[in-house]
């Protein structure tokens, strides 16, 4: 058969397609969360503003 001698390549091309795709997608996981981090921080930040300038 004219493919059995290029199995492991394309195995190995699906392994390598699926691991970038599974590091890009933990990626934007971590990214995410640490957007969500952020913005949490923000409105800390902006309440505590708020509450300094409504007691000056």
């Amino acid at each position: 058969m004219l493919f059995e001698g290029n199995l492991i390549y394309l195995v190995a091309a699906y392994v390598v397609f699926l691991g970038g795709l599974a590091l890009y997608a933990i990626s934007l996981a971590v990214r995410r969360r640490n957007l969500e981090r952020d913005e949490r921080a923000l409105e800390q930040m902006a309440r505590e503003i708020k509450d300094e300038t409504r007691n000056t």
